[in-house]
């Protein structure tokens, strides 16, 4: 699992775009998926936006999966910090 392993190039209209992905994983079907993490509450701005639409396109465009992980669930890690603090007392 190599962690910012690459370069994507693509052009994309008028101009040569490249990124550094997060990671990349080869699935067991031999398959390529690559992962960006990015905090949910930062993805929607519209820099950050653009690129993760950018990167999905080219990795579509490779055969390759995509996709944004964005951390917990913030009520799955209350429910988790809640179960470990009832534990230790």
């Amino acid at each position: 699992m190599p962690t910012q392993p690459f370069w994507i190039r693509s052009n994309d209209g008028c101009n040569v775009r490249r990124h550094v992905p997060d990671v990349l994983l080869q699935l067991t079907s031999g398959e390529f998926m690559v992962v960006e993490v990015k905090p949910i509450k930062f993805q929607s701005e519209p820099k950050v936006a653009a690129v993760l639409n950018w990167t999905s396109r080219a990795c579509s465009a490779k055969g390759w999966w995509y996709e944004v992980w964005g951390g917990v669930d913030p009520v799955l890690l209350a429910n988790i910090r809640l179960r470990i603090f009832r534990k230790i007392r």
